[in-house]
């Protein structure tokens, strides 16, 4: 796979289209006024990204350019920060798998979660081109959500950063449950210092990024199922389970798992957690 990176650096791209998804406006090409805050490819369908900016959250075919799906809050004043996809098994009948995808993945059905400055995550189902969900902290009042990441091993999971220091995480429950309007919070995960900038999961492990630069890792061995959650009232809090010092002298934008092939330790080392941090 190296290789046929390094065959292909003195190959040319051009530009071939200049989307402004998010945009307000009705000439969106000439408006810089919206930022975009993050972009995730659909995961089954090759060629579909999303994007967030403003109240607005965009699916872009890139191969034709277009903008061929848009979620609007009515709240003109939020403004989403961080999205992710994951892909729900549908357990029984229901609108999901009515409309799912055909062939081998027929039962399984992409989400997109979104969400920013005011507090609250949005799920999106792309197969119903609509908010069927949500999920916030119980709090007296709601801080910006900085970023949020599905896990890839429990694709319900959902880890959620704060600005007030916590990082939350999510069980978003059954697509055909049509009576479940918000996600379950299983865990609250404490003893940040400095806003969770990053946030990604390796195996048993989430590990955070924040903004002073520092990295630090929670166990996720111990994670209540949502019938506990429920019966207790409360989600648990877990502690960090290891802190490393500072990298940089400034916040870290994304963190990225890295599995050399090669490597051969123990699945629980940390060595395994080596990871590539952006700042």
């Amino acid at each position: 796979m190296y290789n046929n990176i390094v065959d292909h650096l003195d190959e040319k791209f051009e530009l071939t289209y200049l989307i402004r998804p998010n945009s307000k406006r009705e000439h969106a090409e000439n408006d810089n006024s919206v930022c975009i805050w993050d972009c995730a490819f659909e995961p089954t369908i090759e060629g579909q990204d999303a994007t967030c900016g403003a109240n607005t959250v965009s699916m872009i075919e890139c191969h034709t350019g277009k903008v061929i799906a848009k979620y609007t809050n009515l709240i003109e004043v939020e403004n989403y920060y961080s999205l992710d996809w994951t892909v729900i098994k549908v357990t029984g009948e229901g609108d999901g798998d009515k409309e799912a995808t055909t062939g081998n993945r027929n039962q399984y059905c992409p989400i997109l979660a979104a969400g920013g400055q005011l507090g609250e995550v949005i799920f999106l189902n792309r197969m119903q081109g609509e908010c069927f969900r949500y999920a916030e902290p119980k709090v007296s009042k709601l801080q910006p959500i900085t970023q949020i990441r599905f896990s890839r091993e429990n694709p319900k999971w959902l880890f959620v950063g704060s600005e007030d220091k916590y990082v939350y995480m999510y069980d978003i429950g059954e697509l055909n449950d049509t009576e479940q309007d918000e996600a379950t919070c299983l865990v609250k995960f404490i003893g940040l210092k400095k806003d969770p900038t990053s946030i990604n999961v390796v195996k048993n492990n989430l590990i955070v990024g924040c903004s002073n630069g520092l990295i630090v890792v929670y166990n996720l061995t111990n994670i209540p199922t949502v019938e506990e959650v429920q019966k207790s009232g409360h989600p648990i809090n877990i502690s960090i389970n290891h802190q490393f010092s500072s990298l940089h002298n400034t916040y870290i934008d994304d963190i990225i798992p890295y599995y050399p092939q090669y490597h051969q330790t123990n699945e629980n080392s940390l060595t395994n957690l080596f990871c590539k941090f952006i700042f």
